[in-house]
């Protein structure tokens, strides 16, 4: 799912998409001309393999997820939350979800199995 930078207004635009078994529940808010605010939640389960066996894994999302979306190029450095640009003037959120659930995937992670028998 897509949406034109330039239809999100000042007034909160709600969404939700889920793509890959993790959902996207938000709040659009445009802050100036080239700065939308997004304040959402992402909820599901991901795939992933356990870097100790192999084995297949899930990954759990509960989250808040909270960022400015820029249109454009963006070179000013001094906010607290992460800032990703939109490029062609298109919110992709296909592509922002897929893009949390490949951070998650890249963070060590071991399964039940490993966890349990690193306790005992």
């Amino acid at each position: 799912m897509t949406i034109e930078f330039h239809k999100v207004l000042f007034a909160p635009k709600e969404i939700t998409h889920e793509t890959k078994g993790v959902k996207l529940e938000a709040s659009l808010v445009k802050n100036s001309k080239h700065i939308i605010k997004l304040d959402g939640k992402l909820t599901g389960t991901a795939r992933r393999v356990c870097d100790r066996c192999g084995d297949d894994m899930d990954i759990v999302f509960d989250e808040t997820l909270k960022l400015f979306l820029h249109n454009g190029i963006y070179t000013q450095k001094n906010n607290d939350i992460d800032t990703i640009e939109v490029l062609d003037g298109k919110i992709d959120f296909d592509k922002l979800i897929e893009d949390e659930i490949i951070t998650a995937q890249s963070d060590f992670a071991v399964c039940g199995d490993c966890l349990n028998k690193t306790k005992g």
